[in-house]
């Protein structure tokens, strides 16, 4: 739903929701909201979202709900543009920046497979296309994540992502591992953090006046 902050009235509404996995109906949610220069067109900025529909699965006879998530493109006038289902993923980051150096917003977003042991899964989509430029999986539960032009070496941007590793066996602490990679996938450095816990907040700047942005992250234990 979009409101004009001129008068407080509302300007249109869409559903963005994925279709139903099921005939039966419980929920839907909107998770998460990006407005951006996505695939470039002449009436300016566009809404990237990521909404789940979920669904009772009966086949089971058990009280388990299936997710099935979708990335939907709406532009400033309320028109759904494209939607690319993701599937029974769960979104954990959304954000966006120029991975491929062509100046228009691409969309990172990380989701965590519970099904599969907390298996993550890293997803670019091109901003021009919206179709899925490269993808990773990756061990550690990737919980946060940040866009930004951090080497500052090109016309690129950068992903910062924060996962959890370690926790098993049970009681073992688990940490928060730092993963820097390039825009076309490629994995720069992996630090993982001194102290327990898990990410709970990302800021980023240039803290030391060196022209490179440096980030900074709080922990929750």
């Amino acid at each position: 739903t979009t409101y004009n902050s001129s008068n407080g009235n509302q300007m249109w509404n869409v559903s963005v929701g994925a279709p139903s996995l099921m005939a039966l109906f419980v929920g839907l949610s909107a998770n998460y909201l990006l407005t951006g220069n996505f695939m470039n067109e002449s009436n300016g900025l566009n809404i990237a979202t990521v909404a789940a529909i979920a669904a009772y699965n009966v086949s089971y006879g058990d009280d388990e709900y299936l997710y099935n998530y979708a990335l939907t493109l709406v532009n400033a006038t309320g028109r759904k543009i494209t939607q690319k289902i993701l599937g029974n993923m769960t979104p954990m980051a959304f954000e966006k920046g120029n991975l491929n150096g062509d100046n228009v917003d691409d969309i990172l977003a990380t989701s965590i497979d519970f099904e599969a042991h907390g298996l993550s899964h890293l997803l670019v989509f091109d901003g021009n296309s919206m179709n899925l430029s490269w993808s990773n999986n990756n061990s550690a539960m990737l919980m946060s994540g940040k866009v930004a032009d951090f080497t500052n070496k090109s016309a690129n941007d950068e992903i910062l992502v924060f996962g959890q590793v370690g926790g098993l066996p049970d009681p073992s602490p688990l940490f928060s591992q730092a993963i820097l990679i390039s825009g076309n996938g490629t994995i720069l450095w992996s630090r993982v953090c001194i102290d327990p816990g898990f990410v709970s907040g990302i800021s980023v700047g240039d803290y030391n006046g060196d022209t490179q942005l440096d980030f900074s992250f709080a922990m929750s234990s």
